[in-house]
């Protein structure tokens, strides 16, 4: 919860070497991509895309928001695991995330959720 009070207080600005830009879907502000692709948004929401040596793509998700939000990937996450949701965090696939959502390229976190899926 410290993490969510201190996005909420704070301009926070992600930029990690080597991640693209997601794309927050969700009505009212924008994310705007920084130069190191991460993204900014004042809607308390971001994500990222970061590709590991294997070539496995893990998408990261911070819905620090009180309302739900939408993110829209660069590619069809239906088949990808979810590795971290809203009651628990790890290595293995999730069979019934709690605060995520899934459909297509279209992720949704429910407020207060953070979410890793891998692909």
């Amino acid at each position: 919860m410290k993490l969510f009070q201190w996005i909420a207080g704070a301009g926070f600005v992600l930029a990690l070497t080597g991640c693209a830009a997601v794309t927050n879907t969700s009505p009212g502000p924008v994310p705007t991509p920084t130069p190191a692709a991460g993204t900014v948004t004042q809607g308390r929401a971001l994500g990222y895309k970061s590709i590991d040596t294997s070539g496995h793509a893990y998408y990261v998700f911070l819905n620090a928001d009180t309302v739900t939000k939408t993110f829209t990937a660069d590619t069809d996450l239906s088949s990808a695991q979810i590795l971290v949701d809203q009651t628990t965090a790890g290595t293995d696939p999730i069979a019934q995330p709690v605060g995520v959502s899934i459909s297509g390229r279209v992720v949704t976190l429910a407020p207060g959720t953070s979410a890793v899926v891998k692909n």
